[in-house]
């Protein structure tokens, strides 16, 4: 092998699930309540910035701050400081642990021997005050490209957008696998804590865990509780507005970003996953498209997809993978090597567009292909669902990454999660000790009706979770742009010039 076809397999490698956790099973489900959106000025700018870019953005203000694109525009990362040291951290809805690298770093090649810390390409390491490792709390985390990072626990005050929670639960990545950018240090996840990766008792100096995974609240969660500061409490949502491009976008912590939006509102719920068998609804963001339409002929579906911000290509099952592929002109063909398909880059898209709420959301042609090209040749972002052994997802592990959310805004609505660190199942998601459903009814119908007089796209997704049965609320409890109680939700929207190809 050629030192030009590794930086070819290698780039391409980094598209496979950028940073989508993959962890180990634990039996430890979330417990949140409802909420309703309120807009926010806590935000952060997403620019992409190529690694080589003559520009340092950490110079600017941290508020907003800048996001950069790094591996060809592929990845995002946004400013965070642990103890008011900032570096870059990959932004990442398909994982849950927050970690900067130590400065003793040590980095592994794919057979987990040490190696030069420069084979890893990271950015700078934490430099700041000593943070402790709490008891024997280690993070051990294995990604969708096959890093693989482990380090111990700490307490550090993690800033983010202006908004700071003091004494945040947060790992020092001591040694790991990587592939690196040059530009970012860590991760910052913002996934249900269903999916964290806090090990007792592990052997960091290991190569897998021996202990057990136990349940902490994330730096997301704590955002909105009596820890956060700089400011008043805020809502506990965040949205992710996207754009193609060096662009970047935006998130926004306990409300929406600077964007506009109509007021064309799509419900459709968060479903939970096939966790080893058995229902989980509290883990990740995933949501039930109802099909598809390729080239005018519709098809439905029924496989579930985590949104993920942290994943460059749509995975899908292969079915659907391979019809999508073979509709591009000169048909893409799969490369098992790659774990991609590949076309010549100026072959001609279909037309594709996703049936999510019942409502059609077309793909923009520029989001058919993944931003890196070689000899000519181009990664399509349609691929097929990723593989996780052992029966953790035995319905397949499929994903909406960022060439879905490119030019859309999502909106997470997380819910409020307990005070209590025993987190216990969600009994109930349309009737709240506190709120009937009607009584939701009116005090999220405003504030969606508010919200929806700043946006200009022309369609807008809110995915919950589906109500309990025995939940449901009538057809005259629930218009169309009315809202039962969510403990997870996204809003989707897409800009009116979307389709264009202009945005």
């Amino acid at each position: 092998m050629t030192s030009t076809q590794f930086t070819y397999l290698t780039i391409f490698a980094l598209f496979n699930t950028l940073s989508l956790t993959i962890p180990l099973r634990d039996d430890h489900p979330s417990s949140f309540e409802p909420t309703h959106l309120t807009p926010t000025s806590r935000y952060s700018r997403l620019t992409k910035l190529k690694p080589s870019a003559d520009s340092d953005p950490l110079t600017a203000s941290s508020y907003p701050t800048t996001i950069r694109p790094t591996n060809g525009d592929t990845q995002l990362v946004i400013e965070v400081s642990f103890n008011n040291v900032p570096r870059y951290l990959l932004l990442d809805t398909g994982s849950a642990d927050t970690w900067m690298i130590s400065s003793d770093f040590q980095c592994l090649n794919s057979n987990f021997s040490s190696v030069p810390t420069s084979e890893c390409s990271l950015g700078e390491p934490y430099t700041g005050p000593k943070i402790s490792q709490i008891g024997n709390e280690t993070l051990f985390q294995s990604y969708g490209t096959g890093e693989v990072v482990t380090g111990p626990f700490g307490y550090a005050d993690v800033s983010i957008a202006g908004l700071t929670v003091k004494d945040q639960k947060v790992a020092l990545v001591d040694r790991g696998y990587v592939l690196g950018d040059k530009v970012r240090s860590g991760v910052v996840g913002v996934a249900p804590h269903t999916v964290a990766q806090l090990f007792e008792n592990t052997n960091s100096t290991t190569a897998a865990p021996n202990g057990t995974v136990t349940p902490y609240q994330t730096v997301f969660e704590n955002m909105y509780s009596s820890k956060a500061h700089g400011g008043d409490r805020i809502a506990p949502f965040f949205s992710l507005a996207l754009e193609r491009g060096d662009a970047g976008g935006y998130i926004a912590f306990g409300g929406l970003p600077p964007v506009n939006f109509t007021r064309d509102f799509i419900f459709t719920p968060f479903t939970g996953m096939n966790y080893y068998g058995h229902h989980d609804s509290g883990r990740y963001y995933p949501i039930q498209p109802q099909g598809f339409e390729l080239n005018g002929a519709k098809e439905t579906t029924e496989y579930r997809a985590i949104v993920d911000s942290g994943t460059a290509a749509n995975r899908l099952p292969k079915d659907i993978a391979d019809k999508v592929n073979a509709a591009f002109n000169p048909p893409a063909v799969y490369d098992a090597s790659l774990d991609l398909y590949i076309t010549a880059c100026n072959a001609t898209t279909p037309s594709f567009s996703f049936t999510i709420g019942d409502k059609s959301f077309p793909m923009n042609p520029k989001d058919m292909f993944l931003a890196v090209s070689y000899n000519n040749l181009c990664a399509t972002s349609f691929t097929s669902g990723l593989p996780v052994g052992g029966g953790a997802y035995p319905e397949g592990f499929y994903i909406l990454g960022d060439a879905f959310l490119n030019s859309l805004v999502a909106v997470f609505d997380v819910g409020a999660i307990s005070n209590s660190q025993n987190l216990h199942p969600l009994k109930s998601l349309a009737k709240p000790s506190h709120h009937q459903p009607s009584q939701l009814i009116k005090m999220i119908e405003p504030s969606m009706k508010a919200l929806a007089s700043r946006f200009n796209c022309e369609k807008m997704i809110w995915l919950r979770p589906a109500p309990s049965s025995g939940d449901e609320l009538s057809e005259e409890e629930v218009r169309p742009h009315e809202s039962t109680s969510p403990k997870e939700e996204v809003i989707i929207s897409i800009p009116t010039n979307y389709a264009k190809g202009d945005f």
